[in-house]
């Protein structure tokens, strides 16, 4: 595969205990009226909702950083097939798949909706979350238009919090801002949310598009 890019397929929450503060602090309690207990009760569940957010949020992020995109295949086939771009030629649609070992123990499961059009998913074997995903476009009857679609349906698919402001963003930021030209030969990245965007983009239409984690180091722009 030409690539300016280096894809190293080969390398690969505390809970503190509140001791009483005192028969006074007891006493004041004990006065409190119904209603201002209800109330302090209830700023004691939001706390804990709060904090169970925290704790949510924190794991998640922990997720992600352990080379993972934080979607299973599943879950993004089935995003994906909702946004793929209509193409009188190409069928766009996900269907079955299949997963493939690879060495050092990585697993690929690939769409080929085309000659000119593929995408691969790629997870650690045995792990239900991906660890990347990778959209080749090879030229030849390829449209420009088509291969920007596909990106974008790629973005919002494996992260549906994006919305329409920031994927136009990153788009900006990997270049690609006009369907009707040709590529410019260059290698981009950028990040948002945890996740890196990278893209290398030939005069010859051909183009490779790859998410991965941001912390995951087998997939850098040159």
């Amino acid at each position: 595969m030409r690539s300016r890019m280096t894809v190293l397929l080969l390398s690969l929450f505390v809970v503190l205990g509140l001791a009483a503060c005192g028969n006074n602090e007891a006493d004041t309690d004990t006065n409190k009226t119904p209603a201002a207990a209800e109330n302090s009760e209830k700023k004691m569940d939001d706390n804990k909702d709060k904090k169970a957010e925290g704790q949510e949020e924190q794991t998640a992020k922990v997720e992600l950083e352990d080379e993972q995109i934080g979607v299973t295949m599943d879950e993004f086939k089935a995003r994906f097939n909702e946004k793929a771009p209509s193409d009188d030629k190409v069928d766009f649609k996900m269907g079955d798949y299949s997963w493939r070992d690879r060495d050092k123990g990585l697993s690929t499961a690939g769409f080929d909706f085309s000659e000119d059009y593929a995408v691969t998913a790629m997870a650690k074997t045995g792990n239900e979350e991906l660890k990347a995903i990778l959209l080749e476009v090879k030229g030849g009857d390829s449209t420009r238009q088509t291969a920007f679609d596909l990106i974008r349906a790629i973005m919002e698919s494996s992260n549906p919090e994006l919305t329409k402001e920031d994927i136009d963003g990153l788009m900006k930021d990997l270049n690609l801002t006009n369907p009707d030209g040709d590529g410019d030969d260059t290698v981009s990245q950028t990040a948002r949310d945890g996740l890196k965007y990278l893209v290398n983009d030939e005069s010859s239409h051909w183009l490779e598009f790859v998410v991965a984690n941001e912390t995951d180091t087998d997939f850098e722009a040159e």
